[in-house]
């Protein structure tokens, strides 16, 4: 897989301390995006950057949009296994991969321009 500048890897903040202690460090978290509300009540590891993404306006926000720098081949998001069979396992899911999974349930279920769709499955899924 091609090198990667950013990918996510969505937290359920729910989930008990020690498993997104497990997931940010197997993951190799760099920085997190976060919301106020829950900032505070998770304990993050001591380097880590962390940006309230309701209460963060980036420097140079009024800028345009920078041009596109990703690949299909480029690392999306990870998501990781429930761990019911033991360790929790990564699995990096590439744009293709993603946007392959968008078409086809747009495809199956017939969702069109004009549809509007909250989700299928959990945010951190």
């Amino acid at each position: 897989m091609a090198e990667t500048l950013a990918a996510y890897q969505p937290i359920d903040p729910d989930l008990p301390a020690a498993r997104i202690q497990f997931l940010l460090e197997h993951g190799q978290c760099q920085a997190a995006l976060t919301q106020s509300w829950i900032a505070d009540r998770l304990r993050w590891p001591e380097q880590m950057p962390r940006f309230n993404v309701d209460a963060f306006t980036p420097p140079g926000a009024e800028t345009p949009s920078l041009e596109t720098v990703q690949r299909p081949e480029d690392l999306a998001y990870v998501i990781y296994t429930s761990g019911s069979t033991g360790t929790p396992k990564g699995v990096m899911i590439d744009h293709r991969g993603a946007v392959n999974t968008v078409l086809d349930l747009n495809e199956r279920f017939g969702v069109g321009p004009n549809d509007r769709v909250l989700a299928l499955s959990a945010l951190s899924f």
